[in-house]
């Protein structure tokens, strides 16, 4: 399922193509990406342990799933993590899970000129009821985070 964020400023870009009712009437000219939203951290309200940063809720040089480190520096909240960095302090990452960093990453959207964000959710997260609830926290964080840029 893909859901279609409009990370503009401007609430009305209609009058290009398509239906007046819809903010995207068309792709033509704007620039735009994919978002999922996917990483969680051990300590977050999601207590799944480290998903997408390793596997079987663990992150550890024996189960790390991530090619680059993020750099959490404008991030609000971070988590410490088993790494450490050359300097021997601890390595810090984020969670996809709070509403600050939905915020900031749509916040850069906006200041790169991206135009709109289509929202995954994979068919796996949307067959119960549960895993659809799950999956639609960071969807529901999403329109908060456009309307505050």
């Amino acid at each position: 399922m893909i859901t279609l964020v409009n990370c503009r400023k401007e609430t009305d870009i209609r009058g290009r193509l398509h239906a007046k009712t819809s903010n995207f009437p068309s792709y033509k000219g704007l620039v735009m990406c994919g978002y999922q939203g996917w990483f969680r951290a051990l300590g977050d309200d999601a207590n799944n342990g480290w998903d997408h940063y390793g596997r079987n809720g663990e992150f550890n040089t024996t189960h790390c799933t991530i090619d680059f480190w993020p750099d959490v520096t404008e991030y609000e909240k971070t988590y410490v993590t088993n790494f450490k960095y050359k300097n021997g302090q601890p390595a810090y990452v984020f969670s996809s899970l709070d509403k600050s960093t939905t915020f900031l990453h749509f916040r850069w959207m906006q200041e790169y000129n991206i135009d709109g964000a289509f929202m995954q959710r994979f068919f796996k997260r949307t067959r119960t009821e549960q895993s659809r609830k799950e999956s639609s926290v960071i969807l529901k964080k999403c329109y908060p985070g456009c309307a505050t840029i």
